[in-house]
């Protein structure tokens, strides 16, 4: 029998204009959280762009680490006066937070080019 090895999960930044967008890519593991929070405080605290668009495209599974890193990214984008949203869910994903509550309060669209034209307006 194989067991395979979850990797871990990474956050890749580059800019859009004058948004930052973030892909984040893998699977989000409690031991990834320090180092992906640490990239969205630093982006955050950037000179530069009013946005900060969170790419889920490549987000493999959401479970509760996940949603609180969602949270958190929001809360700290936030405190530092920048404006915050969420693009690519996947239906597992966007459920999840239908059922918490959370797609009431987290700016969430379908896609990045959705959400990059909401920062605009």
């Amino acid at each position: 029998m194989r067991i395979r090895a979850m990797s871990a999960a990474t956050l890749h930044t580059r800019a859009a204009g004058p948004a930052t967008v973030l892909t984040l890519d893998g699977k989000v593991r409690a031991q990834d959280l320090p180092g992906l929070k640490s990239t969205v405080e630093r982006a955050a605290a950037m000179p530069g762009g009013c946005l900060i668009v969170l790419d889920c495209s490549a987000l493999r599974s959401i479970d509760s680490t996940a949603i609180g890193f969602l949270i958190s990214s929001f809360k700290a984008v936030c405190a530092g006066g920048r404006d915050f949203a969420i693009a690519n869910l996947g239906p597992e994903a966007l459920e999840a937070l239908r059922v918490t509550g959370l797609s009431a309060i987290l700016p969430i669209h379908d896609t990045l080019d959705a959400a990059l034209g909401a920062g605009r307006s």
